[in-house]
Order: structure tokens, then C-alpha cells, then sequence
């Protein structure tokens, strides 16, 4: 059933067309595009984040982040390792771990989906729909690139995307909901570890 599904007839369809139309500059800029969630890019923005939220003191938010993050970065290692899918052939760039599902498509998600939500969230900030913009059309163009550069097949696209959206709307919809109704008692109980950390000596 599971070798059915990844030889459908869609994913190998679009593969053999993006192969042949394939061009220099195509890789170019689709390898320019692709590095927006590679593992450098990925590093440097999750931990520019993470210092403006801390030193903003918007901890809840550093937390869901961070949980963002790693829900989509254990998912799809462990779905890799389930799966096992073979990368598509003639690739140009070789992947060092199996294709199914994307990790660029689920970072990316996970990364610039959450960067969507704090725009949301933050009432002072101008100019919001171009954020909206620029953060999607990042999305959007990290999974097109992974096809175009014969990495990845929609397949592995799509569900890449939907465990980067499971990292987010676990964060979103349920532990910010949670966190909010649970903020006052959240607060004693770190309020009182802190006091008996103190008191020991800590």
C-alpha cells in the first residue's frame, strides 16, 4: 500500500516535468530560495527570535516557539525513519536522509508560520499584510524549490508542510489556550520553585 502510494502517477508526473524543464538559472534562484530553510538560515533566525521574545520578556511566546520547532523537527525525523523513501533521481542536490517527508517544507511551516502568528499578535506593528506576504511567499517557494531541484516529490512536500502546521496548531490552538486559562496557576507554581530554590540556597 505504502509503495503504491509513493509511485502514484501525480508525484512522478511532476517530477519528470520540472526535470526537463530545468534550466541553470532555474537552480539558481531556486537554490537561493531553498536556503531560506536550510539548517544555517534555520539556526540563525530561530535564535534571533528567541533572543528579541526573551529580552522582550514575551516568554510564553520563546516557549511555543521553541515547542513549534521541535514538534516539527522530531516529527520528521521519525517519519523519515519509518518511511524510508528513496530521494527522487537526478536530484541536484544529494540528500543525506530520506525524502519523505520534507524537512525544508515542515521547518519552514513551523519557522515562518510561527513568525506569521507574532505578526498577528503584535498590535503595534505597521504594514502587517506585507509580512503576511513575504513570510507565506517564503513558505510557498521553499516547497517548490525542493521539487524544482529534484529533491523532493509533492508528496513529500505537502506532508512536510501539514507536520510543520501540526507543530504550530498544537502551539496555537491548543497550548496558548491552555496557557491562558492556566496563566495565574502557571505563575504560583514558578513563583513558589523559584522561593524554595532561594531559600535552599540555590
Amino acid at each position: 500500500m505504502l509503495q503504491t502510494f509513493f509511485n502514484n502517477s501525480l508525484d512522478q508526473t511532476i517530477a519528470s516535468f520540472l526535470l526537463s524543464h530545468r534550466t541553470e538559472f532555474g537552480i539558481e534562484v531556486f537554490s537561493f530560495i531553498t536556503s531560506f530553510a536550510n539548517y544555517r538560515t534555520v539556526e540563525f533566525v530561530a535564535i534571533t527570535v528567541a533572543v528579541l521574545l526573551l529580552f522582550s520578556k514575551k516568554i510564553k511566546n520563546l516557549i511555543l516557539f521553541v515547542i513549534t520547532l521541535e514538534t516539527s523537527n522530531y516529527l520528521t525525523f521519525y517519519l523519515k525513519a519509518f518511511f524510508h523513501r528513496p530521494r527522487p533521481v537526478g536530484g541536484v542536490i544529494h540528500g543525506l536522509d530520506f525524502s519523505f517527508p520534507s524537512g525544508h517544507s515542515s521547518v519552514a511551516v513551523a519557522l515562518y508560520g510561527f513568525l506569521i502568528y507574532l505578526v498577528y499578535i503584535s498590535p503595534k506593528l505597521k504594514y502587517k499584510k506585507y509580512f503576511y506576504t513575504i513570510l507565506s511567499l517564503i513558505i510557498v517557494g521553499v516547497g517548490f524549490s525542493r521539487m524544482y531541484l529534484g529533491v523532493h516529490y509533492l508528496s513529500d512536500v505537502i506532508f512536510g508542510y501539514l507536520v510543520g502546521f501540526t507543530g504550530l496548531a498544537l502551539c496555537i490552538f491548543v497550548l496558548e489556550p491552555w496557557w491562558l486559562k492556566n496563566k495565574k496557576m502557571i505563575i504560583k507554581y514558578v513563583h513558589g520553585k523559584r522561593s524554595r530554590f532561594i531559600f535552599c540556597g540555590g
